[in-house]
């Protein structure tokens, strides 16, 4: 059992069921202390698919076992592309169920004999002298220190780090006590995901019904000027296209009217004459001359 200066196995759970579902830095140990039922996954892949209608897609226990020895037993860094159930046009969906989940564990460096674990590493193991470790490529680092200096139990990591750390905390506070505390005081704490997420939907929220307001604005003010239009500048429109149509006729009166002064003067002088000479009477000047003003008028 290798001991890490470092922390290993740091499990995440769901933070509504509390299950285990990502495990950190996991080692062999966890595997030893959470391992893989083999036996009853392949047993519940038999049931499942018993159950089914399709006789062909049923398949044996032994059939079962023989597709899992066969997947984590290979030796080719590369594969054996003869494990493949489905080839050649084949439906083998059960014997593919059981390669999809081997071959989880053989991506990651496990191969058959080794302990499994119940959760599939989230990376490639690498293999120490008594076990293995899955670490990412950015915590790779810790094996290379760990080689360097003398293995340590994980719980007595945080407690030797206390002594030589004694003296730094007794020097901070005489170099500037009072900005240490104020930073302490007026730190706010980081803001979880979900509260972020709940501030930019309630921005959002918020600009949605500024736009909303601009709009109806807009709308009301449209629907103003267009009663106002309706209400008050069609008649306007109209009594100016009659305004300026009476000039013109306005200019056009006065030159019917010189014409028709002379036309009446003439008119009755001819029936004046005919009077006269039809009646022999001679009608004194001043009844014509009161009878033409009275035409003329």
């Amino acid at each position: 059992m290798t001991q890490y200066n470092f922390t290993t196995n740091i499990e995440k759970r769901m933070p509504t069921t509390g299950e285990v579902y990502f495990v950190d830095r996991m080692t062999s140990d966890y595997a030893v202390q959470h391992p893989f039922d083999v036996d009853g996954y392949l047993e519940q892949v038999y049931q499942k698919w018993q159950a089914c209608e399709t006789v062909g897609f049923r398949e044996t226990r032994e059939a079962l076992r023989r597709q899992w020895d066969a997947t984590l037993g290979e030796r080719n860094p590369r594969g054996n592309a003869a494990l493949y159930p489905n080839k050649n046009g084949e439906k083998h969906p059960a014997l593919m169920e059981v390669w999809h989940k081997a071959g989880d564990y053989w991506r990651r460096g496990l191969r058959l004999g080794d302990v499994l674990p119940a959760i599939v590493p989230p990376c490639k193991i690498t293999r120490t002298e008594d076990g293995w470790i899955a670490l990412f490529p950015k915590d790779m680092h810790l094996l290379e220190q760990q080689a360097d200096q003398p293995a340590k139990p994980e719980t007595e990591v945080a407690v030797p780090a206390v002594e030589p750390a004694e003296p730094a905390e007794q020097e901070q506070p005489e170099v500037c006590p009072v900005v240490l505390s104020q930073e302490e005081e007026e730190e706010a704490p980081t803001p979880s995901p979900f509260a972020q997420m709940q501030a930019e939907l309630e921005a959002l929220r918020q600009e949605n019904a500024r736009l909303q307001a601009e709009r109806e604005l807009q709308r009301q003010l449209h629907h103003s000027r267009s009663r106002r239009v309706s209400d008050g500048q069609r008649p306007d429109i109209d009594r100016y296209t009659d305004e300026s149509e009476q000039p013109a006729t306005a200019r056009r009166k006065p030159a019917d009217r010189r014409w028709l002064k002379p036309l009446a003067v003439a008119a009755a002088s001819v029936v004046a004459c005919i009077v006269i000479y039809e009646t022999g009477l001679l009608i004194p000047m001043g009844l014509i001359g009161l009878a033409t003003s009275g035409i003329v008028k």
